[in-house]
């Protein structure tokens, strides 16, 4: 079947059996979105069935992945929140990755590779206590020393500007999941067909619109894909806590400069 997408294009939806999603494929080249705002926009159409929702929370993981999130949670009237989630690396020139440390000091260590560094468990705690404190202070500089949005019982969107493997997606859904949330929906404008499967294996939907195959990169799917400042990611979040817009051409409006 035929579906509009964020720029009047028209592409193809078909379903792939093997991922058990919905992949979209291009009826020719071109690029599905203008920035990161007009996806999040793109993105908040695809999830208005939450919108009533009372118990909905959006957590951006910055920093690109806050401004997507600004739009979808401008959009839904939902409360946005910061979500971090950093990986935890040891060793020299080929450090090896043993998990990932989240908001809230959650940490998800990969087991499997615990087994097989040689690392000594001193040089393992060191590099967790490093990873919580740099992590924490991420978030008081987003929040600004608020406190943290509670999230038992409530519904999750998790959104990030993409996924070429999933890696830090996964590991936040784990750490989201010692919160004790009622329900994960991952949204991403786009992520490679292997991400997009683990996700959707893990989180309780996955909302994706593009998942092109072959996948190249993230910044593809965009026609622009700066480096997102810190700056640029605390006033967006700031912004939807105030109930503002961005001074920004692409948000006068929900949908100022259309679909894209």
């Amino acid at each position: 079947m035929a579906e509009a997408w964020p720029n009047g294009v028209r592409w193809f939806c078909r379903r792939n059996p093997t991922l058990g999603l919905f992949m979209h494929s291009p009826s020719f080249n071109t690029i599905p979105y203008r920035d990161r705002a007009a996806a999040g926009r793109w993105l908040a159409k695809e999830l208005q069935t939450l919108r009533s929702a009372e118990d909905l929370v959006v957590l951006g993981i910055p920093r690109g992945g806050l401004i997507v999130a600004a739009e979808v949670a401008r959009l839904l009237r939902a409360p946005l929140d910061v979500f971090v989630v950093r990986k935890i690396r040891i060793g020299g020139e080929e450090p090896h990755q043993i998990g990932a440390m989240a908001s809230g000091g959650v940490c998800v260590l990969n087991q499997e590779v615990l087994q097989t560094t040689e690392a000594e468990a001193l040089r393992i705690a060191e590099a967790i206590a490093e990873m919580r404190d740099l992590v924490l202070e991420e978030e008081n500089r987003f929040r600004q020393s608020r406190p943290a949005t509670p999230l038992e019982d409530r519904n999750v969107v998790l959104v990030d500007d993409g996924a070429a493997t999933g890696g830090s997606l996964r590991a936040a859904i784990a750490a989201l999941r010692s919160l004790s949330p009622a329900s994960i929906t991952v949204a991403l404008p786009v992520a490679s067909p292997e991400a997009s499967k683990q996700l959707s294996d893990e989180a309780e939907d996955l909302v994706c619109p593009f998942v092109p195959d072959p996948f190249y990169s993230i910044g593809l799917a965009y026609e622009r894909f700066p480096r997102v400042s810190e700056e640029l990611a605390s006033n967006s979040l700031e912004s939807v806590r105030q109930g503002a817009y961005l001074n920004s051409p692409y948000t006068k409006s929900p949908y100022s400069d259309g679909q894209r």
